[in-house]
């Protein structure tokens, strides 16, 4: 028997190898998914998302530079998440058909 356990509400990835990690894209200008394709234009044009998008790289630097610390980079991606999650929430559902 697995020890992996399994969620009916979560899809399995029993095709993927021990270790092997999907790159989830949340956001790019070229995707083919509408809501992922605004997430990528407001990282690109929007001036507040591009700053908060670097807070972010930079403390993920820091906490890879640092064999151990306590910093979690959380409050950065919470912001990032929201600035973003404003910046195409007008646009989110009129993409839906």
């Amino acid at each position: 028997m697995s020890n992996k356990t399994k969620h009916k509400n979560f899809p399995q990835r029993d095709d993927a190898e021990e270790g092997e990690e999907e790159k989830l894209e949340l956001w790019s200008a070229e995707a083919d998914d509408p809501l992922v394709r605004e997430r990528g234009k407001c990282i690109e044009q929007n001036h507040h998302v591009q700053v908060l998008f670097k807070e972010l790289e930079d403390c993920q630097e820091r906490v890879k530079s640092k064999d151990y610390t306590a910093e979690t980079c959380h409050q950065e991606m919470k912001d990032l998440i929201e600035a973003v999650d404003h910046c195409v929430g007008d646009k989110a559902f009129l993409l839906l058909k």
